[in-house]
């Protein structure tokens, strides 16, 4: 990720096709679209948190198999997903977008408040996910990775996620973003 820190003062207009700078943004740019689960709406973001985190968990479990340390994140029975997005969003999401708002600034606008949301969605005071709960969504119980399917909790029926507003999103602050319960 930080091989990709764009050098100050870079002007997009002036890349010339072919060059090493447009090798360079359309590595940015692949690289933006690969990370940006966390600037888009609230429930597409988490319902891709979810996903993302199962994957790590089946990473996990195979590393569990086959008798090798765990990778960071990936251990189901020791779920950090507050932790894991903070970081992640911290660390890796915001100064990619920063960098994107600084080369398109209408960008900054566009992302940069989603990025934000989302991440207060993981400040102490306003998440009350369980330390040991798995994913975003606390009707989720498992994830078969290879199947492509949830496996609800017992007795949950199908259909029984609806959308609704957080508090946040009552006054307005955020007035189209929903989360899925």
């Amino acid at each position: 990720h930080a091989s990709l820190a764009a050098p100050s003062g870079s002007d997009v207009a002036a890349v010339t096709p072919g060059s090493e700078e447009q090798l360079f943004l359309t590595c940015m740019l692949l690289h933006a679209a690969d990370i940006s689960n966390p600037a888009k709406k609230r429930s597409c973001y988490l319902q891709w948190t979810d996903r993302v985190l199962a994957e790590f968990y089946a990473v996990g479990d195979r590393e569990r198999s086959l008798c090798l340390d765990l990778s960071m994140f990936c251990d189901r029975t020791q779920p950090r997903v507050a932790k894991c997005q903070t970081g992640f969003i911290n660390y890796i999401v915001k100064p990619m977008f920063e960098l994107w708002g600084q080369f398109i600034p209408p960008l900054e606008d566009l992302f940069m408040q989603n990025v934000q949301s989302n991440l207060a969605v993981w400040a102490a005071e306003v998440s009350d996910l369980p330390i040991d709960q798995c994913y975003a969504d606390s009707a989720k119980l498992d994830w078969s990775f290879t199947q492509g399917a949830w496996r609800l909790r017992e007795g949950m029926p199908e259909n029984s996620f609806s959308a609704q507003l957080l508090p946040q999103e009552l006054d307005g602050t955020s007035e189209n973003d929903v989360v899925e319960e």
